[in-house]
């Protein structure tokens, strides 16, 4: 009997031996899970903090230049031949700018100082660039929200993403900065110049600073209408809203809810890589 007892504790020890072994498994895979999970905020962290920062460098920079070609139309209001070479040059120079345009609306005599509108952007055509009235009859500037709007405020206006339809036929956003002259002791806004982004540098931008092979980017502008996205159908046709519906992850609605509030911070959720 005795020798049947040990064998039978044996057996219970082992038993409680491997119990052991699993729990010891399962608390030493929960601690590398935890460590990855650090390492992947942190890098995520990073990666974000790049983004934002590669973001900015381009806007301030192509906000800044425009604004620099509106202050001298102002000081020097050209005729609609310099207005064009103005804006190919500035296309010429600055490879992040797809598109640039100067509108004036002066809507006074004499006829010198008749309306008139250039807007230079790239092209598949030999030399690069293509010019386009911005007077013809499907342009009329002076009807477009972006410039309306500009002049309204009398402050430059980045617009929600777009696609440019019949212009850069590209998926972008658009700076716009009024043109303002003296009229009296006040200043008045009386033209335009605009800025027209392609969002394509910035998927790329996002592509560079993928930190691992499941990781990608989502960016989204203030009505939460999305700039950046892995699945390119996505990008200006989806807000974050009917991602997270299209998507079933409530979670993207509390990201864009935290960012409008200015908080910071995570949130860990699962989610399958879009294909």
């Amino acid at each position: 009997l005795a020798p049947w007892i040990i064998c039978g504790l044996a057996a219970v020890l082992a038993a409680l031996s491997g119990v052991a072994l699993l729990v010891r498994t399962e608390i030493e895979r929960r601690a590398v899970e935890g460590l990855l999970l650090d390492q992947a905020e942190l890098e995520a962290a990073q990666a974000t903090t790049a983004m934002v920062d590669g973001l900015n460098a381009v806007i301030f920079s192509v906000e800044r230049l425009t604004h620099f070609v509106a202050r001298d139309v102002e000081g020097d209001i050209p005729t609609s031949a310099i207005a064009e070479r103005t804006a190919r040059n500035v296309m010429v120079d600055n490879p992040n700018i797809y598109g640039f345009g100067i509108a004036l609306d002066p809507a006074s005599p004499p006829p010198a100082n008749a309306r008139f509108g250039v807007y230079v952007h790239r092209s598949n055509v030999p030399g690069g660039l293509v010019t386009r009235d911005l007077t013809a009859e499907d342009q009329t500037f002076w009807t477009r929200d972006w410039y309306r709007e500009a002049l309204a405020k009398g402050l430059p206006v980045w617009s929600e993403p777009f696609f440019d339809r019949g212009g850069t036929d590209r998926n972008a956003v658009r700076v716009t900065i009024p043109i303002f002259r003296p009229v009296g002791d006040e200043r008045e806004p009386f033209g335009a110049a605009t800025a027209v982004i392609d969002l394509d540098w910035l998927r790329r931008l996002a592509n560079v600073n993928e930190f691992a092979d499941t990781s990608f980017t989502i960016v989204f502008s203030r009505s939460g209408r999305l700039i950046v996205h892995p699945k390119s159908s996505y990008v200006t046709a989806e807000t974050v809203e009917t991602l997270a519906e299209k998507t079933n992850t409530p979670e993207l609605v509390a990201i864009r809810q935290s960012i409008l509030a200015r908080r910071q911070g995570s949130l860990s959720y699962n989610e399958s890589f879009p294909t």
